[in-house]
């Protein structure tokens, strides 16, 4: 392990300074066209805007580290799905029946190209992406890689989709989450919701943030959650520093650990906010696992991420 791994601590710090860096210029581009004036007057419709500007800068680089593994687990998953392509269906396309896939939360469309030449047939791709700032630039994905007529745009949130009566249980061929699931309200329920509109044979393909596994290390204290914490920090000064040799913190003092709650808890009341309501405290993966009965799981953590990772990832399949 390298020297400077515990230097990857202070990315979520890096990372909060770089999406607050576009606040200032969201607001001077709205005050200078009267007509986007009306974002600046509601906090939701601002807080899109603001994260669909920062989102347009750093999402493409946060694909090009995540795509040396989330490219071939993507592609080389949908290939494997029933339906052959007909030649002559074009890009990304086969004519007559084909798969339907369920690809929520596509943002910008910084991830359609994964869906393009594939040696299936597809029918019908759903984008459910509420963050209507990144509509137009998913619109020109979708004509960029042929996608045209085959991807629909819902504009609506993945916890609005079973209401919607649009999909009807066990229709779905694969389910796409690439970085999503860390977002959106309800997630325990979103996820089991989801699960019944998968075909048996289905496959879930996730690449997302989950909470650490390396809870004896420091750290969880970037992933602490509020109620496991405060009563452990509360029993520290009734039974005084002793305490902290048996909880695997010998020879840190105090007041530096009351210093780190602070920040930790700051750090996770500020990330969603500045990350379109993304949270790196969830264990995604154990509610996905629990969801409903999987034929075949194939899960994994992310490319060389260690105890040092304070956005851990895990990537891979479910087959229904």
């Amino acid at each position: 392990m390298s020297a400077l791994a515990p230097l990857t601590l202070l990315r979520p710090l890096y990372l909060l300074s770089l999406s607050l860096a576009y606040i200032p210029p969201t607001i001077l581009t709205h005050l200078l066209h009267p007509s986007q004036f009306r974002t600046l007057l509601s906090w939701s419709s601002f807080q899109d805007a603001w994260f669909g500007r920062f989102w347009a800068f750093f999402g493409p680089r946060s694909r090009e580290n995540a795509a040396p593994t989330v490219e071939p687990l993507v592609r080389n998953t949908l290939s494997q799905l029933g339906h052959v392509a007909v030649k002559g269906g074009g890009e990304g396309k086969g004519k007559g029946k084909g798969n339907v896939i369920l690809d929520l939360g596509p943002g910008n469309g910084q991830w359609l190209y994964l869906f393009a030449n594939l040696p299936v047939g597809i029918s019908k791709i759903y984008g459910v992406e509420p963050n209507r700032s990144h509509h137009a630039s998913l619109r020109a994905a979708i004509s960029r890689h042929n996608l045209d007529g085959v991807y629909e745009i819902l504009p609506f949130g993945a916890q609005d989709l079973i209401g919607k009566n649009i999909l009807a249980p066990e229709s779905v061929d694969a389910i796409v989450t690439l970085q999503v699931l860390c977002s959106v309200p309800e997630p325990r329920d979103v996820v089991a919701s989801l699960y019944p509109l998968l075909k048996k044979g289905g496959r879930w393909i996730l690449y997302e943030h989950v909470r650490t596994k390396f809870t004896g290390d420091f750290v969880r204290l970037w992933q602490g959650k509020r109620a496991p914490l405060l009563p452990f920090f509360t029993t520290v000064v009734k039974r005084g520093e002793g305490e902290l040799e048996g909880a695997g913190f010998g020879g840190k003092s105090l007041t530096g650990l009351w210093l780190t709650l602070f920040v930790t808890e700051l750090i996770n009341l500020v990330w969603p906010v500045c990350f379109g309501g993304c949270s790196i405290t969830r264990p995604t993966d154990e509610w996905l696992l629990t969801a409903g009965e999987w034929s075949d799981v194939n899960l994994k953590p992310g490319e060389g991420e260690g105890k040092y990772d304070t956005i851990p990832h895990v990537l891979g399949t479910l087959v229904k």
